[in-house]
């Protein structure tokens, strides 16, 4: 008997039933926060549209390449990245900024959409993409091949051992000062910082899959 009337006595610990205490002024509300929806086909479709990413031919296939390279995998219609995506997202975006940025890609289409056209270029579009060079030196003739306009070419004032110039090379030099310089870690480039695991550990993605690893004190 005794247990059964602790059980149910407002002072056991047990009972989930709580008197709640009212102050003059104050009021209480309860509010859930939700993350942002995640990307399906169609909003993710209208977002590259807005950025000026893509073209109506190109959509699925950009969707289907994420898929094909386990980027993100589709679940109940939402795109869901995966570790192996968010540790390429990351690599690119730290060492690649200028060349994974939207609107560098939406100016690249531009052009592009300008040499289909007939209105643009394509030996002077490719050399700024690769290069950073008008056709005045170093050019890229059709045949890929790289071609030099004479001894008195004047070199790219770009100084390639700065990093901070890095932005304003063509991709060619950029790949090159990253690789000269070992900029890129093969360790950092395949582990990846989330900021809710923030001083628990990191996640390193390798060819099977991705393994947690916690720090230690």
């Amino acid at each position: 008997a005794t247990s059964t009337e602790n059980a149910s006595s407002p002072d056991s610990a047990d009972n989930t039933d709580t008197a709640l205490v009212s102050f003059p002024g104050l009021s209480t509300t309860r509010h859930h926060t939700r993350p942002p929806s995640r990307f399906n086909e169609a909003s993710f479709i209208a977002e590259m549209e807005q950025l000026g990413v893509g073209r109506p031919s190109t959509y699925s296939t950009i969707l289907k390449t994420l898929v094909e390279r386990n980027y993100i995998v589709v679940d109940k219609s939402s795109l869901i990245p995966t570790i192996q995506g968010m540790v390429v997202d990351n690599l690119l975006y730290k060492h690649f900024p200028t060349f994974v940025d939207a609107k560098f890609t939406a100016e690249m289409e531009r052009q592009l959409d300008l040499v289909a056209s007939g209105e643009g270029d394509r030996v002077e579009m490719l050399n700024k993409f690769y290069l950073n060079k008008s056709n005045a030196t170093d050019a890229i003739d059709t045949t890929g091949q790289t071609e030099n306009k004479g001894a008195n070419a004047t070199a790219d004032s770009t100084d390639n051992t700065n990093p901070t110039t890095l932005d304003t090379l063509g991709l060619l030099p950029t790949i090159e000062h990253k690789l000269l310089n070992n900029a890129i870690d093969k360790t950092t480039s395949h582990t990846l910082e989330l900021p809710f695991l923030k001083g628990l550990g990191v996640i390193h993605s390798y060819g099977g899959g991705a393994v947690f690893e916690t720090y230690t004190t």
